[in-house]
């Protein structure tokens, strides 16, 4: 037999032998595999989906806006009860249909059977700008220089207002008139309200 041959033919056995190696380990892993099942965590390579805010929008959040009359969205409102230290409150608490009461909002106090302002409550709401709650009163004023600031004496809450939308901040000022300097930049954006 020549050398040629002789190359050929243990070239072709260890190519055999590790082609039976690699089935081995392969049955030898799905076996560890199939007894540690309910141990094991997935090993699938799937990124999951960053989930979609829900869009506030100016005059509007889940196509429930101002003005709009209460009975068109009974299929995503319950009737609740708001207690503050101003007093207790009926109010509707808007559903979505994944994720639970994102929001509520009051009856017009003038005609009872519409709906008033709209109080966003839920981390994954976002105006169409990208602002939500747990943004900072700074990343605020850098999208809307021209905010008006109001503090409140009953609860000193602290509202930053552009167009129809209060954004209440985490900082309590009991002064109505309030310069925007007088609020930390760093306060967390806790609710945001549509207005009438």
């Amino acid at each position: 037999m020549n050398k040629t041959r002789l190359f050929l033919l243990l070239s072709g056995f260890c190519a055999l032998l590790i082609g039976c190696d690699n089935t081995t380990k392969t049955t030898s892993l799905e076996t560890i595999e199939e007894q540690t099942a309910p141990y094991t965590t997935s090993t699938s390579t799937e990124v999951p989906k960053k989930e979609q805010p829900l869009i506030i929008y100016e005059n509007a959040f889940l196509q429930v806006f101002p003005g709009s009359p209460i009975e068109e969205h009974k299929a995503i409102i319950e009737e609740d009860l708001l207690q503050t230290g101003e007093g207790d409150f009926e109010i509707y608490n808007i559903k979505h249909n994944e994720n639970g009461v994102v929001a509520y909002f009051l009856a017009d106090p003038i005609d009872q059977e519409l709906v008033g302002e709209i109080y966003i409550t839920s981390p994954l709401a976002q105006t169409e700008d990208g602002i939500g709650l747990g943004h900072t009163f700074g990343e605020l004023l850098d999208k809307y220089p021209n905010l008006e600031v109001h503090g409140s004496e009953i609860e000193s809450q602290t509202f930053a207002n552009y167009g129809n939308l209060a954004f209440r901040i985490d900082e309590p000022h009991a002064t109505y008139d309030l310069d925007i300097n007088a609020v930390s930049k760093e306060a967390k954006i806790i609710e945001i309200v549509i207005k009438r």
